[in-house]
């Protein structure tokens, strides 16, 4: 690990508290987004007005494509990584005509961001994509209380992708073929509540969908912070699902780099890494010289610390 001054300086020397635990629960929070009739937060129809703007369709589920690897004991799930947007045509096509006449159709207006609606609700399992990600499937499933669609759909996706002309090319080309959909995300659009974000900066369809529904302007680029401003960046997110540590590294300094500008700048800085804390920085939080920094080491193996 490198030394990342600013970030060790802040994870000593902050005070922390209790946040939500994941990136869907700490966003919906923070625009104080509430839901009631799913376990997980209904992200589903919040990225779908992110990517398109357009009329959510009826029973929006999240239907990412995964490659499931099984070996003697269990079944590893990843994400296929360089999906192209003629590829994810190319399957959505074959799942059309599979389910034609049923109801059920998958969306694909991003490479690897794919959206199934379905003519009716489906029940998943109460587990995101992300807690699934490169472990053993197996107990994620047969711990989820998933219904009959979600189980015959999951199924049926992986024997039809399976002889794709599409996941042959990928395949010969030594990219991860296609071998099914992770089915999450479902639910209404949630309440929206009173909240203190006047800006919200980032390049995440949720971040826009969320921001749209609860009244929020969001802008890409980089921008300088103003008061009560959400920043979300992803980078380490994305690098993590591709198991890419040099670009999680890299992420990393950049954050680094930011809070060396807003500590010197006297700005007051709340960090979320999604894990189930929160820091919370003071300048006064500085003199804290009892508070002693730690190898970066200690904040990645070490839970919720």
């Amino acid at each position: 690990m490198p030394t990342l001054p600013m970030l060790q300086l802040l994870l000593a020397r902050a005070k922390q508290g209790v946040a939500p635990a994941d990136y869907p629960r700490t966003l919906l929070t923070l625009l104080n987004l509430s839901w009631t009739d799913t376990l997980q937060p209904p992200t589903a129809c919040l990225s779908w007005m992110g990517h398109s703007g357009e009329p959510i369709p009826a029973n929006i589920l999240h239907a990412d494509p995964v490659y499931l690897k099984p070996d003697m004991a269990d079944v590893q799930l990843f994400k296929p990584q360089g999906l192209r947007l003629e590829q994810a045509a190319a399957y959505a096509r074959a799942f059309n005509d599979f389910y034609h006449g049923e109801g059920y159709q998958l969306h694909t207006p991003a490479a690897d961001r794919w959206y199934l609606s379905s003519p009716r609700p489906v029940r998943t399992p109460e587990v995101s994509l992300d807690q699934v990600t490169g472990r053993n499937l197996r107990p994620f499933v047969a711990a989820g209380k998933q219904g009959r669609d979600w189980s015959s759909l999951f199924t049926e996706a992986q024997m039809l992708f399976h002889e794709l002309p599409v996941n042959q090319a990928r395949q010969a080309a030594g990219e991860m073929p296609v071998s099914g959909l992770w089915l999450s995300g479902g639910g209404p659009l949630p309440a929206v509540g009173d909240h203190g974000i006047g800006l919200v900066a980032g390049n995440d369809p949720l971040l826009r969908g969320a921001a749209m529904h609860a009244g929020v302007d969001c802008q890409a680029g980089p921008l300088d912070p103003q008061e009560n401003m959400l920043i979300v960046r992803q980078g380490c997110h994305s690098a993590w699902l591709a198991m890419d540590f040099s670009t999680w590294l890299e992420e990393l300094r950049q954050i680094d780099n930011l809070l060396r500008g807003w500590i010197q700048d006297r700005i007051q800085v709340i960090l979320y890494p999604c894990n189930g804390r929160y820091w919370h920085w003071r300048m006064q939080n500085k003199m804290r010289l009892w508070r002693r920094k730690r190898e970066m080491a200690h904040y990645v193996t070490t839970k919720n610390q």
